[in-house]
């Protein structure tokens, strides 16, 4: 508590920002970018037809939230979301249903949503 520069690091659960807010509250939050590039890629690389597109539409999300425009990538991903359609609720039980792109592109909203 006494250093001048303080930082809480933490994935997008909103449980670690809770906590955050609760006891870490002047410290600098930073999301796990780690974990941001995971769900961005999953979905960039649901939602187009080939994997280059998928490439480049990682490229472009990633570029977005490194330059704190987390807000672009999300409506992006709303359009994605609407046009798939919405996640079927439930967990999937198979490995096929788990690739279903409207349940891959889903997660990532509520990563990034969480995000402080």
């Amino acid at each position: 508590y006494t250093a001048p520069r303080r930082a809480f690091v933490a994935d997008g659960s909103a449980y670690d920002w809770s906590i955050h807010q609760g006891y870490f509250d002047t410290f600098e939050p930073i999301v796990d970018f780690l974990h941001a590039v995971c769900y961005v890629f999953s979905s960039a690389a649901a939602v187009p037809p080939d994997e280059a597109s998928g490439w480049s539409q990682y490229v472009a999300w990633m570029r977005a939230c490194w330059q704190g425009r987390v807000g672009d990538v999300l409506a992006e991903r709303d359009q994605w979301q609407a046009r798939l359609g919405e996640s079927p609720p439930g967990e999937a039980p198979t490995a096929e249903e788990r690739r279903d792109p409207r349940r891959v592109v889903a997660p990532a909203r509520t990563y990034l949503i969480h995000e402080p």
